[in-house]
């Protein structure tokens, strides 16, 4: 069970990793060559298109994802119905996308950006149910496959617009076309190697999820405003240039946080299916899975936030050191955020997606008066400050609502050991400060890692687990 949770992690974050790196290259050349003042537009609108993706889904791929793994006969069933429903309701949220940037007023070139995105609102949203019931299939290559398709397009095209002289609207064209792409491939894989949609809407079937819209809906707004209401606000109160350098940050943030949904997407299935069946083994994953979490988390927290300024330097160059003190406060986001999928997800696969609903709530309200408070006295950082406070808040609610309603975690035994491990490479980056990243990166990771492997925080079971899921000579129980 745990050979399989953690190939598929491994399979996602690998193949994301792959992907992300090559699109890192592209954001990065596109800050340096266009400025903060295009980058900044160019976040506003892929914000505000990820915000309205999630809330025209209604929030219910996870219901998709829940239902399909527990009952693998209705699977098309339920497929046909969420790609027909989906689509209809992404059609209102590209009307309601171009509303709500012409409310904000950016500038017309932004606007435009945005008009272009909100036309491939139905389409993606294709891709969001494709990607859906492919985890319900556990099948995570196959998400990988599209992610890869998606990214390798926009390196591909976008790098060659932009190195060529191309502007803004070259690289939106890029975008447009790899979005597609990947759209194409994952429904066809999804169609081939998961289930084939019934096109019928059924009564009882569609009564059902119907019925699921409110609560989900309430938990896609909350999630996406949690996400994405900073690049807005910042685009609002500040303008593209401020929005710019909270995104350059962002970025680096975003690409970090890829192991924790890939793990929690992988391990949402199996929760599915544990829920109903053997939910002591689940309590043995869980408190695994959010240990590590938190230990990977306090290293990438601690590098990105103490080698902010070489980082953003290196990466993006002089004209975007606006980027630094953002960096230093978002990377504190890694840590809460790190563990908030499993705990959502966790919930959800036991049908306690009320309570993931106040968490999302209590997160979204939280960024939301934090900009409104930060934002104006701190530009971008500010918003990063907020990011920080909504994460904690959100990760609270969570973990409170797991601990009381499913399982009674308490901290690991090897907690203690951790915060040394993480007081050493505090230690070793603030006395490395002034020498290159390479080195300084290099010792504290070497640092943090000898000092857990030495502390016993690391459990040497878990990683003969971790190298036998990698290299699997045979399938056996681990657990």
């Amino acid at each position: 069970m745990l050979q399989r949770i953690i190939r598929n992690t491994l399979w996602r974050s690998l193949a994301d990793v792959i992907a992300r790196l090559g699109s890192a290259l592209f954001w990065v050349l596109l800050a340096r060559y266009l400025g903060a003042g295009i980058f900044g537009a160019l976040s506003f609108a892929l914000a505000l298109m990820g915000f309205f993706e999630l809330v025209s889904s209604l929030g219910l791929g996870s219901v998709l994802t829940r239902d399909a793994a527990q009952d693998p006969g209705a699977a098309s069933r339920y497929f046909g119905h969420m790609l027909m429903i989906g689509m209809a309701s992404a059609v209102a949220g590209a009307f309601l996308m171009v509303a709500t940037a012409w409310a904000v007023r950016p500038d017309p070139a932004t606007l435009r950006i945005v008009m272009v995105l909100a036309l491939l609102l139905p389409l993606t949203s294709v891709a969001y149910w494709s990607r859906s019931m492919l985890a319900a299939a556990e099948k995570m290559q196959y998400i990988s496959f599209g992610t890869l398709t998606e990214n390798g397009l926009l390196i591909v095209l976008g790098l060659g617009l932009l190195l060529t002289g191309h502007g803004l609207q070259a690289v939106t064209a890029a975008l447009v076309v790899s979005k597609l792409a990947s759209t194409l491939l994952l429904f066809h894989l999804a169609r081939r190697r998961a289930a084939r949609p019934v096109w019928c809407l059924e009564r009882g079937m569609a009564g059902y999820i119907l019925r699921q819209v409110p609560l989900f809906l309430a938990i896609a707004v909350f999630n996406g405003l949690f996400w994405s209401v900073t690049v807005i606000m910042v685009t609002w109160l500040q303008g593209e240039v401020a929005a710019g350098y909270f995104s350059a940050a962002f970025k680096l943030i975003s690409y970090v946080l890829l192991f924790a949904v890939a793990f929690s997407q992988a391990l949402f299935p199996v929760a599915a299916r544990l829920a109903q069946q053997d939910r002591a083994l689940y309590f043995v994953l869980l408190r695994r899975a959010l240990y590590y979490l938190v230990m990977l988390f306090i290293g990438v927290a601690l590098l990105l936030s103490l080698l902010a300024r070489p980082i953003i330097l290196l990466l993006y160059g002089p004209g975007m050191a606006g980027a630094i003190p953002v960096l230093q406060s978002l990377a504190w986001m890694a840590v809460p955020y790190g563990i908030i999928p499993v705990l959502a997800y966790t919930l959800v696969s036991h049908h306690h997606q009320r309570r993931d609903l106040w968490a999302n709530l209590a997160g979204a309200a939280t960024v939301v008066a934090g900009n409104l408070v930060l934002i104006p006295v701190w530009s971008a950082a500010g918003g990063a400050l907020a990011m920080v406070a909504g994460a904690c808040v959100f990760a609270a609610v969570e973990f409170g609502s797991v601990c009381s309603l499913l399982y009674p975690l308490t901290p690991e035994r090897g907690a203690w050991a951790l915060g040394a491990s993480a007081a050493l490479l505090a230690l070793t980056l603030v006395l490395l400060r002034h020498a290159s990243l390479a080195l300084s990166a290099g010792a504290g990771c070497g640092v943090y890692a000898a000092a857990l492997w030495l502390s016993r925080a690391i459990s040497r079971q878990d990683l003969l687990h971790l190298w036998r899921s990698a290299w699997p000579q045979h399938e056996e129980r681990l657990i």
